[in-house]
């Protein structure tokens, strides 16, 4: 009897250390911020660690008792231990100032408190981003969820690489929706820090792919179902400007903000920091909804063969001259609207007025699908009889159209894994490419 009643006792005591640690057991928090944050990689230098940086940007941020930050770290620096933190309202310093040598910040430690260490976890696993996010989900219920993943961003092919656990792989986009689509089960038990896995139709209201190259009708198409709304850079994001405190202090002040507002506030963020240190980028809101349509419209476009039969192979790559997206030695995507407006615009294409509705309405769609584009780089004037006047115009989307065959080839096998690589503009691309093997010389000016 005396064994039962000193078992019954450390149950009880243990349950009260659990309820102090939650504090809002019986509350739900209004927004809960949960920050993906992989620096296994070329992120993490001697000179400066990029992604720690923007980490101690959020704890320097105005806070609130209302809202709670999350952040799952892992970098070169700690040899690949993942740990997690808490960003509380009283890390706050007023005095903090951005610095214009982004290395000195580095140098600034983290205060937050440690939740738990998870050891040597492979950031590209979306094993460890489905555990992230449900233990965060069981331990910080909210009203409002947002998820900000930091790292790099390969476009279609994916994002969070990590050399130290993940023998120097990435995230597929195809698993990353795996990961964070909560009514599928994963091809693995996943061990959350509550011991359980979540099974539900939860969405966030707001998905931040902090990276380069996430803006691609591709990536997008993905998430359509896991958000409400996507934070995206078309091209080049610079880690220096990824993250800023803003957005968060805003949210701190402005608690009953919309999900949409909050977006702007993040993108508008990255906008004025690129600004301020010189730096181009093209980065949007984009609305999840207005996506089906807009694929749809794309598809629907790709399977009119009256269309694409009186398009010349030249006028496809006069297009992509055009509208390519030029990143480093990866240029095989173009910005959707500049490419169909291009293509519209060309006097060797002969379209019927339905055709050019066609055209027209992809333009439009994707103007909805874009409530808040902001871009800091300026239009390259081409000048000449073409009535369109301007190349590598940002809209904010971007769509693959690779520059010859071989490389086509080569991508084939994992685009067609995506969702939009199962529809018809992959058997454009190809036929469009194929046609034209002979004349594949134009390189982007």
């Amino acid at each position: 009897m005396k064994f039962r009643i000193v078992i019954g006792l450390v149950l009880v005591a243990g349950c009260v250390l659990f309820a102090a640690r939650r504090q809002k057991d019986s509350e739900k928090y209004v927004w809960t911020v949960m920050c993906y944050f992989d620096a296994n990689n070329d992120l993490d230098t001697d000179s400066i660690n990029y992604v720690l940086d923007e980490l101690l940007q959020l704890q320097n941020a105005q806070g609130s008792d209302s809202i709670a930050v999350v952040a799952l770290y892992s970098s070169i620096s700690t040899n690949g231990i993942a740990t997690l933190y808490e960003i509380r309202p009283e890390n706050h310093t007023d005095d903090f100032v951005l610095q214009d040598s982004m290395p000195e910040i580095h140098r600034k430690e983290i205060t937050a408190p440690i939740i738990s260490s998870w050891a040597k976890k492979d950031m590209s696993d979306p094993l460890t981003l489905r555990s992230f996010v449900d233990s965060v989900r069981i331990r910080y219920p909210a009203d409002h969820y947002a998820l900000v993943v930091m790292d790099h961003g390969l476009g279609w092919k994916g994002i969070c690489v990590d050399i130290i656990n993940g023998a120097g792989d990435h995230m597929s986009m195809v698993d990353f929706r795996k990961a964070l689509d909560f009514a599928e089960d994963l091809d693995v038990e996943v061990n959350s820090l509550e011991g359980s896995q979540l099974r539900d139709t939860f969405k966030f209201d707001i998905i931040y792919l902090a990276a380069c190259k996430m803006g691609q009708i591709e990536v997008l198409y993905e998430l359509r179902n896991l958000a409400d709304y996507a934070v995206v850079a078309e091209d080049k994001l610079w880690p220096e400007v990824t993250i800023r405190p803003d957005w968060l202090s805003y949210l701190a002040e402005n608690l009953n903000t919309s999900s949409l507002e909050l977006a702007n506030q993040m993108a508008l963020s990255v906008y004025n920091a690129s600004l301020r240190y010189g730096k181009d980028v093209t980065i949007c809101v984009v609305d999840l909804k207005r996506i089906d349509p807009l694929v749809k419209a794309i598809d629907c476009f790709a399977k009119d063969k009256g269309s694409f039969r009186s398009v010349p192979a030249i006028s496809f790559f006069n297009a992509r001259d055009d509208a390519f997206l030029d990143f480093a030695d990866d240029s095989t995507s173009v910005d959707l609207k500049t490419f169909m407006k291009r293509l519209s615009f060309d006097p060797e294409v002969s379209v019927s007025i339905s055709d050019d509705e066609e055209f027209d309405r992809i333009c439009r769609l994707t103007n909805l699908a874009i409530p808040y584009p902001y871009s800091t780089i300026k239009p390259v004037p081409i000048g000449g009889a073409n009535p369109f006047g301007v190349k590598y115009v940002r809209c904010g989307i971007g769509i693959y159209f690779p520059s010859g065959l071989e490389e086509f080839n080569a991508d084939r096998p994992f685009y067609r894994r995506l969702a939009f690589g199962k529809l018809d503009w992959h058997s454009l691309v190809n036929s469009s490419l194929s046609e034209a093997e002979n004349i594949i010389t134009i390189t982007p000016k």
